[in-house]
């Protein structure tokens, strides 16, 4: 390569590096629900179910095409409300239990897409929750209580979980993208002094994106930058 090529080169990376990054943030809603099984917790009682209530989720990622390949890679930072709701009749009063859990999630996706930067997209891959904040609140005949969480081996949630993550969405050559995920913990969320407790969590949900350089602009760049080459 001439050094006329290799300037143009540095000049088209200068001006593309931001379209080429792959950078993106999305947001959505988060349906949350848990279960708890085992010994008795201070979050609830043995066998315990809670349905599912509505979080927020939001974050960036970065997407890293695998070469030629028709794969690509996609970690993300998100901000993961989990949790569920429950009501049960208890000598004909009403009480219902709310429980928000707020995790720090970094997913790590390994996605198809066809090697395209529109179109469909699918994968999964194991996400890696660190517990921020939590609280539970308690409703009966017209008062409640609400406790915040406490995350430790002998609190009231493990600090950490491991969980894996499934993913499948369309994205525009806008570098606007729909996506729907489900995300299930893997390891025991409940703290050391539970005994044989267990707490597991399930979230689904829906996020709009958006990807710089995800589009036509991309992939002129990269026709660009293979004709200089």
């Amino acid at each position: 390569m001439n050094k006329m090529n290799l300037f143009l080169v540095v000049i088209l990376l200068m001006s593309t590096s931001p379209l080429l990054a792959q950078f993106g943030v999305q947001a959505g809603a988060a349906f949350g629900s848990a279960k708890f099984t085992g010994e008795d917790t201070e979050l609830g009682d043995m066998d315990q179910k809670f349905g599912t209530r509505v979080g927020f989720t939001g974050g960036v990622f970065y997407r890293k095409q695998l070469g030629e390949s028709m794969f690509a890679v996609q970690p993300e930072l998100n901000w993961m409300q989990k949790g569920g709701k429950d009501n049960i009749d208890f000598l004909g009063i009403d009480i219902a239990t709310d429980l928000t859990v707020n995790y720090l999630e970094l997913p790590v996706y390994f996605l198809y897409n066809g090697g395209n930067s529109s179109g469909f997209f699918a994968g999964a891959g194991p996400s890696f929750n660190f517990g921020m904040s939590g609280k539970i609140k308690v409703s009966a005949d017209g008062e409640s209580e609400e406790e915040d969480l406490k995350f430790g081996s002998d609190e009231d949630l493990k600090g950490f979980h491991l969980g894996i993550n499934a993913m499948a969405g369309y994205q525009l050559e806008n570098g606007i993208n729909v996506n729907a995920f489900l995300s299930q913990t893997l390891t025991n969320s409940a703290p050391d002094n539970s005994g044989d407790g267990k707490i597991s969590m399930f979230t689904f949900g829906l996020r709009v994106g958006y990807m710089i350089g995800g589009g036509i602009e991309a992939r002129s760049a990269k026709v660009k930058l293979k004709q200089v080459l």
